[in-house]
């Protein structure tokens, strides 16, 4: 009876989304000067509405103690050291089981990458797939090429869709099924820095977002906004980022999650909805806050261990830094892909967000102050000069690297703060299965605590008791 009745509520839900995406559509289509009022009625009418504890169920972590054999173990590496330990495996690997016996989760499998060897990865933006989509790369076209060589730009765009999954892909064929997860909240920060803070999204998502803004924030994203368009701003003159309509370059973080609540983009929709562990059946389950440990038993089996042992933490960090570098440079001088972002951002502003992108996600010393090439600099010199200052940075930054984490922790906390509390439950609301699914809830209800001084435990148990009296 409760699965039929999840099931229902589940198609209803279903189809009052898809309902409500289309008229959203076939509205901003046709009016793109006048405000997205469906969306508007949809995010007020939930601030009226309370969480319940069937929106946000806690399943209890599972004890690690779990029974092995030869059949379950045979897929496990334990030979590499400081890998994540064989118990923790399994007990990802049985949570997932177990919320997919209790609840309807939907999402399909996507894109997949295979190897020789019975591994099989299913893809998920924004949690470490840039890295194994080059792991795949090099191991099927690269005939031995270092997969960090690989430039970001070419695997994205050559082998970035990977497989469509099949039946083909079955157990029997790919005994080794691997996906990595993440914390919603910090997945939903990296999506917002890395493509709307960052010129990659902002002809698309962006503009469709900042059409159905009500009204502008007014929070400390602005006020750096504002700061930001005195320094590059070609003609010199102040103006209201508010009011700034043409490039949707000016996007706080708040005006992010409010237009995107409902937008299935893959960089910021539930990771269960593009790689559902349900039908997968994935055998290995990476968290990206656990990555070089759990990466290697995988590694091992693609005969790719050397990967890791290669280069150490310290050199990994400045190639990606450069290579991010490199990326977004080579995005905007691709003037005739990217014609609207190369008119709406000059290489001095790109250098600069790049730099702050930097030290919001502590990659580099969060004291040093980015010093802004002037107007004489050749555009040909911007780039370079910004690599040796980052590089700078990252050096000074590993002497003092409590505070690289700090200034990340502080930052995530201090956007997070820019959410309504509604807005905020809405999010949790969003990401409930895969916080289920992946083990996140105690980060989930730290962070409600933390901004909204209320425990969920405490929230829950007023619930039940209310229920019991009723």
């Amino acid at each position: 009876m409760t699965r039929v009745t999840v099931t229902r509520t589940s198609i209803r839900c279903t189809f009052i989304v898809l309902v409500t995406a289309v008229v959203l559509y076939i509205h901003v289509s046709f009016n793109d000067g006048q405000k997205n009022q469906n969306i508007v009625q949809q995010i007020e009418a939930a601030k009226s509405v309370s969480l319940h504890k069937e929106d946000l169920p806690t399943i209890p972590h599972f004890n690690a103690s779990v029974s092995q054999n030869a059949t379950v173990n045979r897929w496990i590496s334990t030979d590499s050291a400081n890998s994540t330990s064989t118990q923790e495996i399994l007990s990802r690997r049985r949570r997932v089981e177990k919320v997919c016996q209790t609840t309807l989760v939907s999402g399909k499998v996507h894109g997949v990458f295979t190897h020789k060897s019975g591994v099989i990865y299913c893809y998920v933006p924004k949690a470490g797939c840039t890295f194994w989509k080059r792991v795949f790369t090099a191991a099927g076209f690269g005939n031995g090429q270092d997969p960090f060589s690989i430039s970001r730009n070419t695997v994205h765009s050559q082998y970035g869709k990977g497989e469509r999954y099949s039946s083909a892909h079955n157990e029997t064929a790919y005994p080794t099924r691997l996906m990595v997860v993440r914390d919603p909240f910090s997945r939903l920060l990296a999506s917002y820095l890395d493509k709307i803070y960052l010129p990659n999204f902002w002809s698309n998502e962006a503009q469709y977002i900042q059409r159905g803004r009500r009204e502008c924030s007014s929070d400390f994203l602005r006020k750096h906004f504002e700061q930001m368009a005195s320094k590059f701003q070609r003609t010199g003159q102040s103006y209201s980022t508010c009011s700034e309509r043409m490039c949707a370059k000016y996007l706080t973080f708040a005006e992010f999650v409010y237009g995107s609540i409902h937008r299935k983009e893959a960089h910021w929709v539930p990771i269960h909805q593009i790689c559902n562990p349900c039908a997968f059946k994935a055998t290995h389950i990476v968290h990206l806050e656990s990555f070089s440990q759990d990466v290697k038993p995988i590694l091992a089996k693609m005969e790719m261990g050397h990967i890791l042992n290669s280069l150490d933490q310290k050199t990994q960090v400045e190639l990606e830094l450069e290579m991010l570098i490199n990326y977004h440079f080579e995005k905007v001088e691709e003037k005739k892909v990217f014609m609207f972002n190369r008119s709406c951002i000059t290489l001095r502003e790109l250098a600069y967000r790049l730099w702050q992108t930097f030290q919001w996600k502590g990659y580099i010393d969060p004291e040093m102050t980015y010093i802004v090439p002037d107007d004489t600099l050749a555009e040909s010199s911007i780039k370079n000069d910004l690599i040796a200052q980052v590089l700078r940075a990252r050096e000074s930054g590993l002497g003092k690297a409590d505070l690289m984490v700090s200034a990340r922790e502080r930052f995530q906390a201090q956007v997070y703060q820019t959410l309504p509390k509604y807005l905020f439950e809405n999010l949790m609301i969003k990401y409930k299965t895969d916080f289920q699914l992946f083990g996140y809830e105690d980060m989930r209800d730290s962070m409600y605590s933390s901004l909204y001084n209320s425990d969920l435990t405490e929230t829950y148990t007023n619930l039940n008791s209310n229920q019991t009296h009723t």
